[in-house]
């Protein structure tokens, strides 16, 4: 699978009345991150676009984390305007922290400079909300995502991949399925052991698929968070551990086989529109 790249925005507010707003633009790549840094009077309300209409190569610089510890890493000046010189430190201190490669680029407005003290105290404040916002990246980030369909109508490949979300997932398991010379979906097994199972049912066994996955991973996962809603997701939750999580769908099939049969050692936590999963995730 390539990398998922992902581009989040964020905004610091001001400290006191003085000072002005830290806008964050973070790229997080495998093993590294690239950080845009601007400030702005006022709450932007689009922080995206502060990013986009700014410069990159104002002051950019990228460190490597140092091979050995209570050592610093290798860093270099990207670009450069002038004197600036901030992003160079500043990464180095970040790449040897969270033990990452680290893209820096510092964009301030130049009469920031002619601030005096307040200027000192708003790159302190830059530094200090670059960490925490690397913390909450660092501790929100997913390891693997897993796909596993009742059966993936042929429409629903194209789907995902205008949306851009293949890359999403690690894998996608399914019941391959075509549309013949008639018009009608034929629905194919997985392998040859389920066609005495696909004879009765259309739906795979997802349990045994979900241990078939975790399987493949030997060095385990401290977590696992399953999303469902029908009924046959009842399989794959009764096999989670008390430290892993299941997101129900409220009012479906999922939710009346638990009420019905128990026998469920994960934490459960019930949704019904799919924002709600978002908010679920952010607060893991």
């Amino acid at each position: 699978m390539p990398p998922v790249i992902t581009v989040s925005s964020h905004v610091a507010p001001p400290v006191d009345v003085y000072s002005p707003s830290i806008v964050f633009q973070i790229t997080s790549l495998i093993d590294s991150y690239m950080i845009w840094v601007s400030a702005v009077q006022g709450l932007p309300e689009n922080p995206s676009q502060v990013a986009r209409d700014g410069r990159l190569s104002h002051d950019w610089a990228c460190a490597m984390p140092p091979a050995k510890r209570h050592s610093s890493g290798s860093v270099t000046p990207l670009f450069a305007t002038g004197d600036a010189n901030l992003a160079l430190s500043m990464a180095q201190r970040l790449a040897r922290k969270f033990e990452k490669q680290i893209f820096l680029s510092i964009d301030l407005p130049s009469h920031l400079f002619a601030m005096g003290g307040t200027a000192s105290l708003i790159i302190l404040e830059i530094e200090k909300q670059a960490v925490t916002l690397l913390k909450e990246l660092e501790t929100k980030r997913i390891q693997n995502v897993c796909l596993l369909q009742n059966y993936l109508l042929i429409s629903e490949p194209s789907i995902l991949q205008h949306w851009k979300l293949t890359q999403i997932f690690d894998e996608i398991t399914t019941n391959p399925a075509e549309w013949d010379s008639s018009g009608l979906l034929k629905i194919h097994p997985i392998n040859i052991e389920q066609t005495e199972k696909l004879q009765l049912s259309l739906f795979f066994a997802i349990g045994e698929e979900l241990e078939a996955y975790l399987n493949r991973w030997p060095e385990g996962f401290d977590r696992i968070v399953y999303i469902g809603d029908g009924s046959n997701d009842y399989c794959p939750i009764i096999r989670l551990r008390s430290q892993d999580m299941a997101l129900v769908r409220r009012h479906r099939g999922l939710e009346r086989r638990i009420a019905k049969e128990g026998g469920v050692q994960c934490s459960i936590k019930y949704w019904e529109g799919a924002w709600e999963i978002e908010e679920i995730f952010t607060a893991l």
